[in-house]
């Protein structure tokens, strides 16, 4: 981590830094390389036994053993995990000058897919198309939020849609730009806002986006004013969200994961563990259970749609699926029309009053 290629620092002078070179044939010279920043390294043991990943995997380690120390990430056969086992020691160089190995994180953006699109996904008023559902979807190693459109009709009923094809986005582009077309997460900018945003009365969901406002990714919802009883859409659209950030006058308060697991090891459902106003962070793993090898929360893209047939939403919003220990899961939800002021309810007639 040093371009003279000296041990002279101890492991936390690294708290950031990157990759120049590995020395001769160390255990470094058998791993994929940080190419990007490396953060927050600390010592932990001179001596350990790492288990490699197999090449096709995300990650870079199953577990890592240290002698007579901690033990990071689940114990597994590693030969059944098609990764390979390496023991693993410092060393000195000369007489002096000893040379160890930091447990550190890596940001590397050629592998891994941190980037949502900030196009809109809108449905076509004009031909009194309305949102019916939505999803999260990844294309191009981008994050979208796809939607489906149905057609209004009278009295709230909505004919079956279909899904709307995404704008494409290639961060390669030199059209695209990073905060215009896309959003990258990195160290700095990892938020994500997560709300719950709904129409007024009288008014239906025709499109969603993200946003970036401050330093978070922020979803904001367009709303159409509707005719309930002709189901006729008006020209009358506006977009809605909630402007809060952490720096207001009355700040969102913070979603914390605590030393998170990966979800998926979760026996249990995991509940909506958010609410409207707050934000979190994307983080890694805990070191502990995962050797801080995976990036949570994960994205749930199972779509959302009202089950049996379309109908009318009012809103949309962002929140957390998770318990304590877990990294839990980022998901959209949606809120369907209010049928209440349109029902009309048939008084019984009274046995005892006056026939008419």
């Amino acid at each position: 981590m040093k371009h003279e290629n000296t041990c002279r620092q101890n492991c936390e002078y690294y708290n950031v830094a990157k990759y120049y070179n590995c020395f001769k044939d160390q255990f470094c010279s058998r791993q994929p390389k940080c190419k990007g920043h490396i953060l927050g390294c600390y010592f932990v043991k001179s001596d350990m036994t790492v288990c490699t990943s197999s090449y096709k995997s995300h990650r870079r380690y199953e577990w890592i053993r240290y002698s007579n120390g901690p033990k990071f990430g689940e114990a597994n056969n590693c030969t059944l995990q098609k990764g390979n086992t390496y023991q693993v020691n410092s060393w000195w160089r000369g007489w002096f000058l000893h040379c160890s190995y930091c447990m550190c994180l890596c940001d590397d953006p050629e592998n891994s897919d941190r980037y949502f699109s900030l196009k809109e996904a809108t449905s076509n008023i004009r031909e009194n198309k309305v949102v019916t559902g939505i999803r999260l979807v990844k294309q191009n190693n981008v994050f979208h939020i796809q939607i489906s459109e149905g057609t209004l009709l009278k009295n709230g009923i909505v004919s079956p849609g279909s899904w709307l094809p995404n704008k494409i986005i290639k961060i390669n582009d030199q059209n695209m730009k990073n905060g215009i077309d896309y959003h990258t997460l990195n160290h700095g900018t990892r938020a994500i806002d997560l709300d719950d945003l709904v129409a007024p009365a009288g008014w239906v969901l025709t499109g969603v986006r993200f946003r970036i406002l401050g330093a978070h990714l922020n979803l904001n919802i367009r709303a159409t004013k509707l005719n309930f009883e002709t189901g006729h859409l008006s020209e009358d659209s506006m977009w809605i969200d909630n402007d809060n950030t952490d720096g207001s006058k009355t700040p969102r308060s913070r979603l914390t994961l605590n030393r998170p697991n990966l979800p998926t090891r979760s026996l249990a459902a995991l509940p909506v563990d958010s609410k409207h106003d707050q934000f979190l962070e994307f983080t890694h793993s805990d070191f502990d259970k995962d050797a801080a090898q995976s990036t949570v929360p994960f994205i749930d893209v199972q779509p959302l749609e009202p089950y049996g047939r379309g109908v009318p939403l009012s809103g949309a919003g962002v929140s957390h699926r998770g318990a304590v220990g877990s990294g839990g899961f980022v998901a959209l939800k949606l809120f369907t029309y209010d049928y209440a002021p349109y029902v009309r309810v048939r008084q019984p007639r009274n046995p005892y009053s006056p026939q008419p």
